[in-house]
């Protein structure tokens, strides 16, 4: 009877529990409204897309600004990867993406409101993650992240008000942080080399000598915590440290070794002990020079698999725009990093630069393609044939420009400040002016696309 009591109990406390996960995760949607991803979508493309869109909202410190919103766009992310890996169709893997977009953009949106009250955590746990204590003093950084967290989840209903005691508390554990990761980064091997010295009493041996090395290291630790902005004279400070600790390690070695020696064994014993400070130097130095070269290899690298990345993007993208026209519309291909469209179609009617009513379907294809590919700087040239002087030219050639620019502004989102227009006449010709299919090809209007802000500042005209 008891048993079953017990079973029932449990029974009980299990569908309580279920039930109350069900209520969570009803009034966790709420508030907030499934994003539209159309279902003929590339699966694939948006959870890479969603990945990284969770990766700066990290980098944003948005995880712990509003961490449980951001928690479950994670968790959303996960598991349309999970989804995806299990071949699930296109539907389930694109319904969790759309919960994970809608997730990550209202944890932005708390995030914001949460930045502006608690605004010195956040500078100074910026200056933490700076410093690399992450790295450094993960357990610290990790207690004082989940104490941040706590506090902004109670700003996520947007009605806390925080206590600027507990901000001010909050604030010094991170500075501490910070000037704890400086302390380990810069004088770890220090304190490491005066901790063994000690470890082998050397305050027998040699107490003098460990006196001023402990003296310089906290030296160095004060200039750090006070003046850590002045690099000059904070790595001059840890310099004279490193310096005493290798000082008073191999001096006490010596010591220790000599005890009970002659004068002249402790002599060739100095000599030796020398021998082989020079050479730790040598290989000190030799070891240094490998790790800058290293690291100029790995800068490089890096570099290189950035430029691989642009390209592999302006190739997506460049497929994309050439997918949604026909030969006779339009070319599209690539001219460095930027994207060309030369548009065949736009038939204007000579010496007019109204568009032709017939070329609206094409224009919108434009628009479409521009806005996806949401450039920092768009450039649009217009080019004329030989036909006719080259002051009218250049002028028919600018107004068509402007024409083709007015519509993609006015039918939005196309920004005006973002679309130059420039007018070359018959300047720049793409095929020869003697017939009647090379003045045709020559009477045309190109698009210059910058799909990525690198080099948004100088827009080159195609040649």
């Amino acid at each position: 009877m008891l048993g079953n009591q017990i079973l029932s109990q449990r029974s009980i406390s299990k569908f309580g529990l279920a039930m109350l996960t069900v209520s969570f995760v009803a009034c966790a949607h709420r508030d907030v409204k499934k994003e539209d991803i159309p279902i003929t979508a590339n699966p694939a493309i948006e959870v890479d897309n969603l990945g990284k869109q969770i990766e700066e909202a990290k980098q944003a410190q948005v995880d712990v600004l509003a961490p449980s919103y951001f928690r479950q766009a994670d968790s959303y992310c996960r598991k349309a990867k999970n989804d995806r890996e299990k071949a699930k169709s296109s539907k389930v893997i694109l319904d969790d993406v759309a919960w994970g977009q809608a997730y990550v953009k209202k944890a932005k949106e708390i995030s914001d409101n949460t930045r502006n009250q608690l605004g010195p955590v956040v500078e100074a746990r910026e200056a933490a993650l700076k410093s690399e204590a992450n790295q450094y003093l993960p357990k610290e950084m990790a207690r004082v992240d989940a104490r941040f967290r706590r506090m902004a989840s109670k700003y996520e209903p947007g009605n806390f008000t925080a206590d600027p005691e507990n901000i001010d508390q909050l604030q010094r554990q991170y500075l501490d942080l910070e000037v704890g990761a400086v302390k380990k980064q810069k004088l770890g091997q220090a304190m490491s080399l005066i901790e063994k010295a000690k470890d082998r009493r050397a305050a027998k041996y040699v107490p003098t000598i460990l006196q001023q090395a402990e003296t310089s290291l906290l030296s160095a630790e004060r200039i750090i915590e006070a003046d850590r902005s002045n690099q000059d004279r904070v790595q001059q400070s840890v310099e004279e440290a490193s310096r005493q600790a290798r000082r008073v390690y191999a001096l006490n070695e010596v010591a220790r070794s000599a005890e009970g020696k002659s004068p002249e064994e402790i002599a060739v014993a100095l000599e030796k002990r020398q021998r082989e400070l020079d050479e730790q130097e040598q290989t000190l130095e030799a070891t240094q020079r490998e790790l800058a070269t290293a690291n100029a290899q790995t800068t490089q690298l890096e570099s290189e698999r950035s430029s691989s990345q642009k390209r592999l993007e302006l190739d997506r993208l460049l497929e994309q725009a050439q997918a949604e026209f026909s030969p006779e519309e339009a070319e599209v291909f690539r001219q460095g990093d930027r994207l060309i469209i030369r548009l065949k179609s736009i038939n204007f009617t000579t010496n007019r630069a109204e568009i032709p009513s017939q070329s609206m379907r094409t224009l919108e294809k434009v628009r479409k393609i521009v806005t996806e590919l949401e450039p920092s700087h768009l450039v649009v040239e217009g080019h004329t044939d030989s036909t006719g002087d080259a002051r009218t030219n250049m002028k028919l050639s600018l107004a068509r420009a402007k024409s083709v620019k007015e519509y993609l502004t006015t039918q939005g989102p196309v920004e005006d400040n973002s679309v130059e227009v420039k007018g070359f006449g018959y300047q720049r010709p793409i095929a020869t002016n003697k017939t009647r299919a090379g003045r045709a090809a020559n009477r045309r209007v190109d698009l210059v696309v910058q799909p990525t802000p690198a080099a948004n500042n100088q827009q080159e005209s195609v040649q």
